[in-house]
């Protein structure tokens, strides 16, 4: 019997020393992950101005008119939208005529803005939205692109399947303009490839300053390169001075480009990859999108990825993962 008794006491102790670990690691993931840490803005660099973009607005006579400016040396599409509430109470989405096109190194009056009849006008009426170089005029078919890595990865994000995941965190940061970007889970200092030819027109790799919140966004270090179909190319989170071409150049497809790392707003080291274009439809209204991401692996096979694929899957584990993900998600 007593025996039986040590026994049984044994298994208690057991049994709560699990239910205590559990508790620890469930309050160490609620402080430490869950809940947002301070952020030492000190280490923050001086940001540039608004990627050589300013938007002005002036109030003659009631109406608010709305100027953008474009100090690059290429051209450029603006998105905007109303910022007034009596708008938003008569549609959901009030926007006005836009996207707008601003030519390199100029400016536009993009648009008017007055209040409706016998309602007070409050504020400013615009906000500024999106811009982006691409410039397509029609939307672009579903195409295949060359792998932006060449080294083993895991999937953060994809958007390809709307399943679940078990042991995925459902990350769901692409959203909008980045509903068809896709995250990479890679270390510092990876290769970066372009995904398709085309001409550099932005560059920015000054910072090396990052944060997991959106707040961090802006210190991201970034290239785009611009496609001979119109879709721009987008590569996010960049190692600071680590773009390896220049404002103007020609770059081939898989030619090595950058370098990844952890700036802007993430919280761990990836890469963030989109192609962005303007997307048309019947009622004649102009969005700024991304493009669904279809890459062209080895013997020329398709590659379409999920969360908790691998790409480029050479070890046992990542070759499992994948062969499991598609038997039972895909």
């Amino acid at each position: 019997m007593q025996l039986q008794t040590l026994s049984f006491s044994g298994k208690t102790q057991l049994a709560e020393l699990g239910l205590s670990l559990l508790l620890l690691a469930g309050l160490f993931y609620w402080l430490y992950i869950i809940q947002p840490q301070p952020i030492d803005w000190s280490n923050a660099p001086t940001l540039q101005q608004d990627w050589n973009i300013t938007t002005k607005i002036e109030q003659p006579s009631g109406i608010q008119q709305l100027y953008i400016e474009n100090f690059t040396p290429y051209p450029q599409t603006f998105t905007y939208r109303l910022l007034d509430d009596y708008s938003q109470l008569l549609t959901e989405k009030a926007y006005l005529p836009s996207p707008v096109m601003v030519p390199a190194n100029t400016k536009v009056h993009a648009a008017d803005y007055i209040a409706i009849k016998n309602r007070e006008q409050k504020g400013i009426g615009f906000t500024f939205l999106n811009h982006t170089y691409a410039h397509n005029t029609n939307n672009i078919q579903q195409k295949r692109y060359v792998s932006p890595i060449k080294k083993e990865a895991l999937v953060l994000q994809a958007p390809n399947k709307e399943h679940f995941k078990p042991w995925m965190l459902k990350l769901n940061s692409h959203q909008g303009i980045n509903v068809n970007a896709i995250d990479f889970d890679v270390p510092i200092g990876t290769p970066i490839y372009a995904m398709a030819a085309g001409e550099v027109v932005s560059a920015y790799e000054d910072s090396d300053f990052g944060c997991p919140t959106e707040e961090c966004v802006p210190y991201g270090n970034e290239l785009e390169i611009l496609h001979e179909d119109g879709s721009v190319a987008v590569y996010a989170h960049l190692k600071q001075n680590g773009i390896n071409v220049s404002l103007g150049d020609k770059v081939t497809a898989g030619q090595l480009v950058a370098y990844s790392g952890d700036t802007g707003g993430g919280g761990a080291p990836h890469l963030h990859v989109q192609i962005d274009a303007l997307k048309y439809s019947d009622s004649s209204d102009t969005t700024v999108t991304s493009l669904p991401l279809i890459f062209i692996g080895e013997n020329r096979t398709v590659i379409e990825l999920s969360e908790g694929d691998y790409i480029n899957a050479t070890s046992m584990t990542a070759t499992m993962m994948n062969r499991f993900n598609r038997a039972y998600y895909h």
